[in-house]
């Protein structure tokens, strides 16, 4: 069976816009079934691993942050600014309610091309203590 969502060629991006546009809604709920609860405890631990190891005061982007989790969670930790950018709107709405009830990360709607973000925002220079989200040409954005 083949994976519509699985091509390499100028259609992915729409198509994974499109399915992430149809989940937005659920797409919590379905991590929350597919990871056992999990993926919240690995998400914290993420954020907090990526504390440990930024300058201060840090500036955060969250690329590709769907319904905000990381974004939320770092916005509550005093000196950190934080970005969340992804490039579906209808996730970015589903964080935006969320964001109501917590600490308000900067929200955006956005592809992501490497040379843009630079050096306006902190990285750890540990591998063990970074969580890289790479855009290549196969990745969450074209």
């Amino acid at each position: 069976m083949r994976n519509k969502y699985l091509s390499y060629d100028d259609q992915r991006a729409p198509k994974v816009r499109e399915m992430f546009s149809r989940l937005a809604e659920r797409y919590d709920l379905v991590n929350d079934v597919m990871s056992l609860g999990l993926h919240r405890r690995w998400k914290a631990q993420t954020v907090r691993l990526a504390w440990d190891g930024a300058r201060r005061p840090a500036r955060w982007l969250d690329l590709c942050c769907g319904t905000g989790d990381m974004a939320l969670l770092a916005a509550n930790i005093p000196g950190v600014a934080v970005t969340g950018a992804d490039f579906t709107l209808p996730m970015l709405a589903v964080a935006r309610r969320r964001a109501r009830r917590s600490a308000l990360p900067n929200l955006v709607q956005a592809e992501f091309w490497p040379r843009a973000v630079g050096r306006s925002f902190s990285t750890s220079e540990s591998r063990t203590t970074t969580l890289r989200e790479r855009s290549t040409r196969d990745s969450c954005t074209r």
